[in-house]
């Protein structure tokens, strides 16, 4: 049996999750991202991680742990990350992560690293130094 988030069913298996974080831009910026994933009755599966140094033409790797909290080992099969937009003089557009698709097994109670490639647009304004761009991660995962 697999869970969703409070947004979706709670039911069957794939299991969905979705974590809030955020990402913060300057010439040496950090991003970090570390939120739980509750569904309706208990956390599924979490999602965190952080990556410095972000700085307009980077293309670098966020690496995020998921960590399992259901009673069954699982298999992560995606991560998503939705940016929205860090001000209006930093709009969304200037910083994409890549979605990952593959299968990470993830043991019960353990966690397991999944690589995100993000890139800070060499165009981003001089108003996306030191911004904030909040990241939504969705993730899907099955019973191993």
């Amino acid at each position: 049996m697999g869970l969703r988030s409070e947004r979706a069913r709670h039911s069957g298996v794939p299991a969905r999750v979705l974590a809030v974080a955020a990402a913060v831009v300057t010439v040496a910026a950090t991003a970090v991202a570390s939120t739980p994933v509750a569904s309706a009755a208990r956390e599924s599966f979490t999602i965190s991680g952080a990556v410095g140094g972000l700085y307009p033409g980077l293309t670098t790797l966020l690496r995020v742990q998921v960590t399992n909290r259901e009673q069954f080992a699982i298999v992560v099969t995606s991560v998503v990350t939705t940016v929205e937009d860090a001000a209006p003089s930093c709009p969304a557009t200037y910083l994409s992560v890549a979605p990952f698709a593959g299968a990470v097994r993830v043991a019960v109670g353990a966690s397991a690293p999944v690589e995100l490639t993000v890139t800070l647009r060499r165009a981003a304004p001089r108003g996306c130094e030191g911004a904030t761009f909040p990241l939504l991660y969705h993730g899907d995962a099955r019973r191993a």
